[in-house]
């Protein structure tokens, strides 16, 4: 059986423990509290019974601290404090702002039944993973040139050590957001399984440094006197992860010169995937995608970068043949046609109606190709 069916028996067999063995917290105190009223009722009450009953209903108090902590997945609340008035309020205010009462449908109408929500979040899901009939743009292929040595490609396909696994699995925060299948680093940790984590996007740069870049090309759009003007466009680049085609993120990879193997590898571990979606705290029927690269996955933010590499040479070359017109903001700078961060994109063009066009020509071109 692989991990994948070995969690999915772990999931059956601790819901069928924590009914059978663990039980209702809430249900177990009440319970344990009308024990305690009743021995404290007789006036021949036994002391040590009344203790046992304390020392029991402290037990169901420290279970269900344990839940309210694994739910709060406040990392501020140390693990001594956690069973106080502050925290559980917290847990509880984070579960209710994520709790989805009714959504609006296609036709305009306010839906609130378990049903039709389920129905129309699996939908939606499914059609934005769901591979579209595109064409890739051999214009921006041909701007990908080989970087990748082949020294660099035997490192990247080579096993990671026992001590490599052991230090990415300890280094993550054990009671964050909860990985596939519902269980969070915590677990994985104690059962010394697998899992991976996300460390920085590209040596020696800071996304700072593009934030500062940014402040500043937005104080010379306030401040310039150009007579035809400038415009800052932002894209919002979140919703481009779930739309990712994964023959164009092949063919990046490819161009970019990483190996047949590492590529292959790759497209495996993007394409063997099932969804599903929490809604309220209770999983929907999982789904197979055909597109779109998975979030909190500690790879994604790295392939994301990849593609998005495509969009940047595509913009440089444009900006290069005078068919955009990029900022600059002195004479001894360089042109500045775009900033990426990891979820944004920023363009910045002179205001004129040729560039505009042709800038909104290459967003579609790119959008066409990628998803």
């Amino acid at each position: 059986m692989d991990i994948s069916g070995k969690l999915q028996a772990t999931t059956k067999a601790l819901g069928k423990w924590n009914h059978h063995v663990f039980g209702h917290v809430n249900t177990g105190i009440k319970k344990i509290h009308r024990r305690i009223q009743n021995a404290k009722s007789k006036n021949n009450q036994d002391i040590n019974i009344t203790k046992s009953l304390e020392a029991e209903l402290n037990l169901w108090y420290d279970k269900k601290a344990t839940i309210k902590y694994q739910q709060g997945r406040e990392n501020l609340i140390k693990q001594e404090d956690r069973n106080n008035k502050l925290f559980h309020s917290r847990s509880n205010y984070r579960r209710k702002r994520n709790h989805i009462d009714t959504l609006l449908n296609e036709e305009g109408n306010w839906i609130s039944t378990k049903e039709e929500i389920f129905s129309l979040l699996k939908n939606y899901f499914k059609t934005t993973y769901n591979s579209s009939s595109h064409r890739i743009d051999s214009d921006i292929l041909q701007l990908i040139n080989s970087c990748v040595a082949e020294e660099e490609n035997h490192k990247i396909i080579q096993m990671p050590t026992e001590e490599e696994i052991k230090e990415s699995m300890f280094s993550i925060n054990p009671w964050g957001a909860p990985g596939p299948y519902g269980y969070q680093a915590g677990f994985y940790q104690h059962t010394w399984s697998i899992a991976g984590r996300e460390t920085a996007y590209v040596p020696g740069r800071n996304i700072h440094d593009n934030v500062i870049i940014a402040h500043e090309m937005m104080h010379y759009m306030k401040t310039t006197k150009a007579n035809q003007g400038v415009i800052g466009i932002k894209l919002d680049m979140a919703k481009a992860f779930d739309r990712i085609e994964w023959d164009f993120l092949q063919e990046i990879t490819i161009h970019l010169g990483f190996s047949q193997k590492w590529c292959q590898l790759i497209h495996h571990c993007i394409s063997t995937t099932k969804n599903s979606i929490l809604v309220n705290g209770s999983p929907m029927d999982f789904f197979s995608p055909s597109r779109g690269l998975r979030q909190g996955d500690s790879i994604s933010p790295y392939l994301f970068i990849l593609c998005m590499e495509g969009f940047s040479r595509f913009l440089t070359n444009n900006a290069k043949q005078k068919i955009i017109e990029p900022l600059i903001l002195a004479k001894t700078w360089p042109t500045v046609s775009h900033l990426l961060f990891a979820d944004d994109c920023i363009l910045f063009s002179k205001a004129t109606t040729r560039s505009i066009k042709n800038l909104k020509s290459i967003i579609q071109k790119f959008t066409s190709s990628s998803g």
